[in-house]
Parts: C-alpha cells; structure tokens; sequence
C-alpha cells in the first residue's frame, strides 16, 4: 500500500481489482477510480499491443516476468512513461491475474533524449566537419579519427588506428608536442595548441595546427584526448613568402643605406683630404 512504485492487481479479464495510493501520485487517479477498469484503457494506443502481448504470456506463465516501458494516460489527459514490470498474480483458486508495479521514467526518458541527441549532433560534426578531429590513448594511439582527418593524413581509418601521434608527426616536430602531451595527462595544463608538421602516408608533409583537451574519469585521471587539426601550410607558406619580402626589403635598405653612407664619407674625406694640403 504504502510503495513508491504504483501497484495495481488485476484479474483474469485484465480488470483492476485493487490499486495503491501511489497511482493518486503518478497519475492523478484516486485508487477507486481505477478499480473495474480495463488494465489496457490507460495505455497509450502505440504501446497497447505490446502491452496486451505481454499481459497474454504472463497469464499463461505462472512463472513468467514482463518488463516493459509504456506510457500511461495521467488523469490530466497527457501521457507519461513509465517502466512497468508484471508478474502472474494467483488470486483466489482456480483464477489467474497479474500485478503490475509501475515506475515513472520521464526524467530518465527526457535524459535519455537528451543524450542521444547530443549523440547525433556529435556524430554529424564529427563525420562532416573539415577539420581533421581524433581520439588517442595514453599512449598516443589513435582509436577513432573522423573523415577529414583521414584524409589530411592520406589514410584509410583502418590504417591510421593503427599508428600513433609519433607516427604521423615529423622527427623534429615530435618531441615538443610529446612534451606537451605530458603535461597535459600529469594535470599541468586543461588543454594545449600547437603547430606542427605531418608526415602524410605518401611521404608528404604539411603544417597543421593541433588544439588538444583530455576527457577525465570521476577520479580526475586522463581517459583519453581529443584533438582538431586544421591544415594551416597555406598560411605558413605565406607567412613565408612575407618574411622573405621583408628580409629582401631590409637588404635592399641596407645596401641603400650602405652606399650613402659609403658616398658621405668619400665627401668627407675628400675635404678632409684638401684641408690637409692646405
């Protein structure tokens, strides 16, 4: 009587022969109101003919469970879901009935929405986003790579999952960002950026740059981390070409510079020269 969970027993015709006070909490029904009714008639029209199914085979079993999610109607006319579990309920001899205890799980139910939609927002970033996005362990081994990143690195997922960050980054390139790894896992810093080259499947090489976060336990120990790549050699490359504009500015105004210079003091020793005959 006094459970949290809403029990109604109903007999052999499915008709509610007893209902706790918890279904005046649940479902805005008063115990009374229940009792007589059809155990199918508050049953969301989707769910009733799972629900009759199930009903069936634990009237048939005096051994048989049912547990089943299934939105009931709330006396207010709207439905909520509630995970419910049936059980063979013997009742007086000769009769068969079956009791049902029933949980609310809307929250769980919103949650579990909620999730999954941010599950698919995450998988539609993850499988079209431009910029190369991966996963690695503590040991630096790739365990999921999307797309883009397979193609920045020119190989197919199954191959890159089997090589690591040392693998794809250039010898010059690979100790810094190691370095950086481990600060990252020891707790030094939330997350780290850096530009470095990749070593392509080919052989080629290109500038990215890296954004890293890790994903911690309850405990506050590294799982794992998640890195972007962004190819940037366009933008190195023309960072290059600037600097060697400035670099070939700066000659041409030292050679400038040196050649007035150069001429002034010709003048001056020239005058010096004559003031010294005279």
């Amino acid at each position: 009587e006094h459970s949290s969970d809403m029990v109604v027993v109903y007999d052999g015709n499915l008709l509610a022969r007893y209902a706790n006070s918890s279904v005046k909490r649940q479902l805005g029904y008063e115990p009374g109101e229940v009792v007589g009714k059809y155990g199918l008639a508050a049953v969301h029209p989707e769910d009733v003919p799972e629900a009759a199914a199930a009903f069936a085979r634990v009237l048939a079993d005096p051994d048989g469970v049912e547990r089943r999610e299934v939105r009931l109607r709330h006396k207010d006319g709207t439905y909520v879901w509630f995970e419910s579990v049936a059980r063979h309920y013997p009742g007086d001899p000769g009769e068969r009935g079956v009791v049902t205890s029933s949980r609310e799980i809307g929250e769980y139910r919103r949650a579990l929405a909620e999730r999954r939609r941010s599950e698919e927002e995450f998988r539609v970033l993850f499988e079209h986003s431009p910029v190369g996005i991966a996963r690695a362990s503590a040991e630096g081994r790739y365990t999921l790579v999307n797309p883009a990143m397979c193609r920045l690195l020119g190989y197919p997922s199954e191959e890159l999952l089997q090589r690591t960050i040392a693998d794809v980054t250039h010898p010059e390139d690979a100790e810094p960002n190691e370095a950086l790894r481990q600060r990252l896992y020891r707790g030094e810093i939330p997350h780290f950026a850096i530009e470095k080259r990749y070593l392509r499947k080919d052989g080629s090489q290109f500038w990215g740059r890296v954004t890293v976060v890790a994903v911690r336990d309850e405990r506050g120990a590294v799982r794992y981390t998640f890195g972007t790549t962004e190819d940037i050699t366009e933008q190195k490359e023309a960072e290059r070409r600037r600097i060697e504009a400035l670099e070939r500015q700066r000659d041409a105004l030292v050679r400038e510079v040196h050649h007035r210079i150069k001429n002034n003091l010709q003048g001056v020793i020239g005058l010096l020269e004559r003031h010294a005959r005279e």
